[in-house]
C-alpha cells in the first residue's frame, strides 16, 4: 500500500513533466530559431569544414621516400659488402599541384554557394508553411461555424416532430453537410500537426512545437513595378558558373598528367672488400616513359565533361529568364484575380445581414446554408490562390537572390 502514493506521485511528475515539454513560438522567433538549429544547415557546413581538408589534400608536398640495400659475399677469399641507400623527392612537373588545388578550392566555393541556396529554401519553406498554417486557422474557424449553423437547423427540424418529405430531405442533406464539415475540420487539423511536425524539424526541438500568431489582418501582396531580373544574382547562376569553372580546371588537372612525376635525390653507396672501404656518391632520377599512356582516357573524360557543364550552363541561361517571365505573369495575373473583385472580408460581413433576413422568414434556411457553403468553398479557393501566389514571389526573390526576411511583416502581417 505504500507504493501507491509513490507510484501516483512519480506519475503526476511525469505527467507535468510531458505537460511542460512544449515550446511556443512566434513566426518570427520560429524563423529564427530554425535558421540557428536546423540540422540540414549545420550539416552542410559541417561539409564544408570537410572540405578544407581536401584543399590541403591537394596541395601537400608528397614526403621523401628512402631505400637502403645491402649485398654481402666471397670475393677471391676476402669479404665483400656493399651498401646503398637513397632518398627520391616526387617533382611534380606541369604545374600539378596547383591544378588539383583550384579544384579543390572550387568544391569549397561551391558548397559555400550550396549552404546559402540551402538556407534560403529553408527560409521558403517555413514562409509557405506559416501562411499555410495561418490559412487553416481561419479555415477551422469558418468549418467550425458553418457547422453550429448546421447542427442548429438540425435540431430546429427535430423539435417540429412531424416531418413532410420535403423536410425529411432537407434534414438528411443538413446532416451529410454535418459529416462532411466533420471530415474538413478532421483533414484541417491533421494538416495543422503536420506543419508542427515539420516546424518542429526545422528547429531540432525535442519538445512539441506550437505557433501563436498575431490578428494583424489580410494579407499583402506587393507590386512589381520596380523588379528588375538580375540573373547574374541568382544563386543558381553562381552554382552553374562554378560547376562550369571546375569542369574546366579538371580538364586542366588531367592534362597536366600526360607529363610524369620525376623522383630525383641523392645516391650513397659504401663498397668494403677485405680491409679496403670506400664510399661513392652520386644523384639518381626515375623518369617515367610515357610510351604507352598518357592519361588519354581521363582527358578524354574531363574534356566532356567541360563541354556537358558549358552546354547546361547555357541552358539554364534561357531557362532563368523564361522561369522569371512566366512567374511574374502568373504572378500578376493571380494578384489581379485575388484584388479585382469584392474582398472576401465583405462577403463575410453579408453574413450577419443575411442571418436577420433569415430570422425573419424573408429567406429560407436552404438559402442561407448554400450562401454559408459557397463562402466557405471561395475561403478556400482564396488560399489556394495565396499559397501560388507566395510560391511565385519567392521564386522571383530566389531568382533575384533578393532577402525575404521581411515577408513575415510585410506580406503575411505577422
Amino acid at each position: 500500500m505504500k507504493l501507491l502514493p509513490l507510484l501516483l506521485a512519480l506519475g503526476t511528475i511525469y505527467s507535468v513533466q510531458a505537460e511542460v515539454c512544449s515550446h511556443i513560438y512566434t513566426p518570427h522567433h520560429l524563423f529564427d530559431e530554425a535558421m540557428k538549429r536546423n540540422i540540414h544547415l549545420e550539416l552542410k557546413d559541417l561539409q564544408n569544414k570537410a572540405l578544407e581538408g581536401q584543399i590541403v589534400e591537394a596541395n601537400k608536398i608528397y614526403n621523401p621516400e628512402f631505400e637502403h640495400f645491402t649485398t654481402s659475399g666471397n670475393q677471391l677469399g676476402r669479404q665483400n659488402i656493399t651498401s646503398e641507400s637513397r632518398i627520391w623527392f616526387n617533382l611534380q612537373l606541369n604545374n600539378k599541384r596547383a591544378k588539383k588545388t583550384r579544384v579543390a578550392e572550387m568544391d569549397r566555393e561551391i558548397g559555400q554557394v550550396e549552404l546559402e541556396a540551402l538556407r534560403l529554401q529553408l527560409k521558403q519553406e517555413i514562409f509557405l508553411a506559416t501562411l499555410r498554417f495561418k490559412q487553416i486557422k481561419s479555415e477551422i474557424g469558418a468549418v467550425e461555424n458553418l457547422s453550429d449553423v448546421v447542427e442548429n437547423f438540425i435540431q430546429r427540424y427535430k423539435k417540429v416532430g412531424f416531418l413532410t418529405p420535403e423536410q425529411r430531405v432537407e434534414v438528411g442533406s443538413l446532416e451529410l453537410s454535418s459529416r462532411d464539415l466533420d471530415m474538413r475540420k478532421a483533414s484541417l487539423q491533421n494538416e495543422t500537426d503536420l506543419i508542427l511536425r515539420l516546424f518542429q524539424k526545422m528547429t531540432g526541438e525535442s519538445c512539441d512545437v506550437t505557433v501563436k500568431l498575431s490578428e494583424n489582418g489580410k494579407n499583402e501582396w506587393p507590386d512589381l513595378n520596380d523588379f528588375q531580373f538580375k540573373p547574374d544574382q541568382a544563386l543558381s547562376f553562381k552554382l552553374d558558373q562554378l560547376a562550369l569553372k571546375k569542369s574546366e580546371f579538371e580538364f586542366e588537372r588531367e592534362e597536366s598528367k600526360k607529363v610524369p612525376d620525376l623522383k630525383v635525390g641523392p645516391v650513397w653507396q659504401l663498397n668494403k672488400l677485405g680491409n679496403q672501404e670506400y664510399n661513392i656518391f652520386g644523384v639518381g632520377l626515375i623518369i617515367p616513359m610515357p610510351f604507352f599512356d598518357r592519361n588519354q582516357g581521363l582527358r578524354t573524360a574531363a574534356e566532356f565533361n567541360m563541354k556537358r557543364a558549358r552546354r547546361y550552363e547555357e541552358y539554364r541561361k534561357v531557362q532563368r529568364q523564361k522561369e522569371f517571365e512566366f512567374r511574374v505573369d502568373s504572378y500578376l495575373r493571380l494578384r489581379e484575380k485575388i484584388n479585382g473583385k469584392t474582398e472576401l472580408e465583405e462577403y463575410k460581413k453579408l453574413t450577419n445581414e443575411y442571418k436577420r433576413l433569415f430570422l425573419r422568414g424573408l429567406i429560407t434556411a436552404s438559402s442561407f446554408l448554400s450562401y454559408k457553403r459557397e463562402l466557405l468553398n471561395l475561403t478556400f479557393e482564396v488560399h489556394q490562390i495565396e499559397n501560388a501566389l507566395a510560391s511565385h514571389l519567392l521564386e522571383l526573390y530566389r531568382l533575384n537572390n533578393q532577402t525575404t526576411d521581411g515577408f513575415l511583416q510585410k506580406v503575411l502581417k505577422l
